[in-house]
């Protein structure tokens, strides 16, 4: 009698998430392995904010994000990624380093579905929206109420996405019809 061989049983490819970084002023993704039973658009935010690993930032891999920024949640909402973190991601910073840490958010969130903006929000409060697949627009923060900082554009995105306010109304600039836009809301 032939004893039977072993059934070997293939394993399934691990999944994978593309974390952008930034190498001499531009931007770079690595991949990173997502657990079993670990959302990937939330891994990916994790592994952003952990930064480039001891290797990659011997290749010279930087990253723009503070060190102790944490994920608070992300969820898509029709063709928008709304991601928040903690308050500490809109902290101390150049205009060029907060322009960069909106870049490698939306450019680590963009392959991961079909949607064409990102809102970043931290500790529950909108920061800004940017475009997907797009460079940000030049970081030009407000401070609100306890120095909350945010973009006026970001706000009016915003509003737009929940019905508050037209496309074409989008200005930038805070005006009487954003003024009512936010009453409303």
């Amino acid at each position: 009698a032939v004893a039977a061989a072993p059934r070997t049983v293939a394993k399934p490819a691990p999944q994978t998430v593309e974390v952008a970084f930034v190498r001499n002023g531009r931007l770079t993704r690595v991949e990173r392995v997502v657990p079993r039973g670990v959302a990937k658009p939330l891994h990916a935010l994790r592994e952003l904010v952990q930064g480039p690993t001891r290797v990659e930032r011997r290749q010279g891999i930087r990253t723009a994000i503070p060190e102790g920024v944490r994920p608070r949640s992300v969820r898509v909402r029709g063709e928008v990624w709304l991601a928040s973190f903690s308050r500490s991601l809109v902290g101390a910073g150049a205009a060029k380093t907060q322009r960069a840490r909106l870049a490698q958010i939306a450019a680590t969130l963009a392959p991961l579905g079909s949607q064409q903006f990102a809102a970043v929000a931290t500790e529950g409060r909108l920061v800004t929206t940017v475009r997907l697949s797009m460079r940000p627009d030049a970081w030009r923060a407000e401070t609100g109420e306890n120095d909350y900082r945010y973009v006026v554009r970001g706000i009016q995105l915003r509003l737009w996405m929940l019905g508050y306010l037209d496309r074409r109304d989008v200005t930038g600039s805070l005006d009487y019809l954003t003024e009512q836009a936010l009453l409303a809301f």
